[in-house]
């Protein structure tokens, strides 16, 4: 069946089980990555199981603007090929990379930067402060690329 009958004529519900399960698997490894870096690091060190810990709201927000920006350019790109404008899905399909670029640019300059003085906010110990700073760049280096 051709994509765009398929995607004109199914069920929702049809779609939405072909759609969903990369979507499913995609959380459920970085789910994964999380509980096992916890894991990891927990049998080893209570000050790195904090670090992780005063890391992760941030991680989450860093993902969720990157995920975001992803499915708002793949939608606009739908809607474009929906409509029929094949020209303008492709312009900007090619706003998609140097977008991500950019976002990757932007989240590794504003961690390197916030990273000390965040990691000051939450705790006092020197320890875990380096531990935090040392993760954080590291982690948010490898989530926006």
């Amino acid at each position: 069946m051709d994509t765009i009958a398929f995607y004109g004529k199914e069920k929702i519900s049809k779609i939405l089980l072909k759609l969903a399960p990369p979507v499913m698997l995609a959380q459920l490894i970085q789910a994964l990555y999380n509980i096992i870096d916890s894991l990891f690091i927990g049998r080893f060190s209570d000050d790195g199981l904090t670090a992780l810990s005063i890391v992760y709201p941030l991680q989450l927000l860093m993902i969720a603007l990157a995920v975001g920006t992803g499915v708002g350019i793949n939608t606009i790109i739908a809607a474009k090929l929906g409509e029929g404008r094949e020209k303008e899905a492709n312009e900007y399909a090619g706003v998609g990379t140097p977008l991500a670029t950019v976002l990757w640019l932007l989240f590794a300059l504003i961690c390197w930067l916030i990273m000390p003085a965040y990691a000051r906010m939450s705790t006092e110990s020197e320890t875990i402060i380096q531990d935090v700073i040392t993760y954080g760049r590291m982690r948010f280096q490898q989530i926006s690329y």
